[in-house]
């Protein structure tokens, strides 16, 4: 009876990594996080192939509109809608079956009025605004009969100490600059410079100290119109 010995075989350490390399490489791979709803028990590598449901979801429920979210909890399971919410508490998800919740007779702009990280340019929310497709940036403002031109009603009280509440009407929803010069044409403050939905409009000017007695004008600045107004404040 013959007996072989065995000897040892010298390896050296680039011959022992493509050893390695070659058992991972025939390793059943997969997900092997427990805790997706994927995972497999038999993998010894993960393959990135995990995924999970949102919060309130089986694994095994429906996604629609394939926007991330189950069906279980989607607002709007049959539109890709990634925006889940429901603002004004009417049960209507606001980017799905909600065209008109304060019935103003215009269309809600949920995009835009919503902070759901959706951030539009001002050329793009024109856009919308003259596609028709957005027109309402003040969800919840009633307001009846709406203007049918762009003015600047009042400023009152005038003279005015300390403050003075400056009314202005808009027929379309758009950007409005009011800006306050003194006599000689310096501008003195830029009360805002926004979106403002059709409809009668406050704003209210509070000067700071630094701001002296004397004649003051407010100028209203859109697209296509600029109106003024002279206003005394006396301190």
């Amino acid at each position: 009876m013959k007996i072989h010995a065995i000897t040892e075989v010298d390896m050296t350490a680039d011959e022992v990594n493509t050893i390695i390399n070659d058992m991972l490489s025939n390793a059943p791979s997969g997900c092997v996080d427990q805790t997706a709803c994927n995972y497999n028990p038999n993998a010894l590598t993960d393959d990135g192939s995990c995924f999970y449901v949102y919060e309130g979801c089986s694994c095994d429920s429906d996604d629609s509109d394939t926007d991330g979210i189950c069906d279980e909890v989607d607002d709007c399971p049959n539109i890709y809608n990634p925006y889940q919410h429901d603002h004004d508490g009417d049960g209507f998800g606001d980017a799905c079956d909600d065209t008109d919740d304060d019935n103003d007779g215009l269309i809600d702009c949920w995009d835009y009025w919503y902070s759901d990280g959706i951030i539009l340019s001002s050329e793009e929310i024109m856009a919308l605004i003259q596609s028709g497709a957005c027109e309402d940036f003040a969800l919840g403002e009633i307001q009846s009969p709406l203007p049918t031109s762009i003015d600047l009603l009042s400023v009152y009280p005038n003279p005015f100490n300390p403050s003075s509440l400056i009314a202005f009407s808009l027929n379309t929803p758009q950007i409005i600059n009011i800006d306050i010069y003194d006599i000689n044409g310096q501008k003195i403050i830029d009360l805002t410079d926004q979106f403002y939905n059709k409809g009668v409009h406050k704003i209210e000017w509070v000067p700071d100290f630094s701001i002296s007695s004397g004649l003051y004008l407010v100028s209203l600045n859109t697209l296509n119109s600029k109106l003024s107004h002279k206003i005394l404040y006396l301190k």
